[in-house]
């Protein structure tokens, strides 16, 4: 279990929490954590189906924070395959 530990604490830490799992036989022991991986993923699924939009909350609030730091950039597009991306005082080309 120590093996288990060093790979993936997280994973280490639900089985811990839920324990009475292991006191069953290897099959019952797999079969109990595959049901609960499966009520995990449906429980995600149909938070992430609530989300307005298509993406889900976490995600749009780190894009909106890159959003807000990009309102100071312009760019000009040299008709084939580049930018120049302009940023206050620096210049890119891109």
């Amino acid at each position: 279990m120590n093996k288990m530990k060093d790979i993936s604490e997280p994973a280490h830490r639900w089985i811990e929490e839920n324990a009475k799992a292991r006191d069953k036989p290897l099959i019952t022991m797999l079969e109990l954590i595959r049901s609960k991986i499966i009520n995990k993923i449906k429980d995600r699924y149909l938070a992430i189906s609530k989300t307005p939009g298509p993406l889900c909350v976490k995600i749009k609030r780190i894009l909106d924070v890159h959003i807000d730091e990009c309102v100071g950039y312009t760019y000009i597009w040299n008709g084939r395959n580049r930018f120049q991306v302009k940023a206050h005082a620096e210049q890119y080309s891109v």
